[in-house]
């Protein structure tokens, strides 16, 4: 039974690839309100993996692949609060190692874009960022449920801890390399600002400022 399974998904994996090829590149500014995604309490969410795999494989255009990582990070943080929710802290736990890794790239895929890297991508990737901060801030006041035990909340709580802290160096490395694009091409300083407040509605930025301070 199992076999049969795994032949079926292999199957369907292999008739999504060349779609995926054709929209890798094709990366939404904005990310889903909500995660509709398979969950990592799921038997299937190594499809999910697989999916996100494949996708980076073939995303060749490192300032979309930089974006793409970023939204990927968002998904797993997403992920984690879903769990947390479910009172599902050793599944989080797990998720949340898989956010760290992804960090992890993002840092070193930010410091590797060329000083030729469009606005519009640093203002993309300081939005994705701040849409982390806001879900770490959501998933702070879930650490607070009346379902999880002590032990869970102190679990909850060292998690919060270890992922604001991966967030805040992301944000710093992306701040180095805007400051190192500003310090060569001055002029880019006006534009930059203007494409981030065209992209984040002032009462967010207001939130975001409030958590980052």
């Amino acid at each position: 039974m199992k076999s049969k399974i795994f032949i079926i998904l292999t199957i369907f994996l292999l008739f999504n690839i060349a779609a995926l090829a054709e929209s890798a590149e094709e990366i939404q500014d904005v990310m889903p309100e909500q995660n509709t995604g398979i969950q990592p309490d799921s038997s299937f969410y190594f499809l999910d993996k697989a999916m996100d795999r494949i996708n980076l494989a073939f995303t060749r255009n490192q300032e979309k692949k930089a974006k793409l990582e970023l939204k990927i990070a968002e998904e797993r943080l997403k992920e984690v609060n879903v769990m947390i929710q479910r009172n599902r802290i050793e599944t989080a736990l797990k998720v949340q190692e898989a956010h760290q890794k992804q960090l992890e790239q993002v840092k070193v895929r930010i410091q590797s874009l060329k000083d030729s890297v469009k606005e519009e991508t640093i203002s993309d990737l300081e939005t994705s960022v701040d849409q982390q901060e806001l879900l770490l801030d959501d998933i702070d006041t879930a650490s607070s449920l009346p379902e999880l035990t002590s032990e869970d909340k102190v679990k909850v709580k060292e998690m919060i801890k270890n992922m604001k802290e991966k967030s805040k160096e992301t944000r710093e490395k992306l701040q180095e390399r805007k400051q190192a694009l500003i310090q060569k091409k001055p002029e880019i300083k006006e534009k930059l600002q203007e494409s981030k407040e065209a992209k984040v509605p002032p009462e967010i930025q207001n939130r975001i400022n409030m958590i980052t301070k």
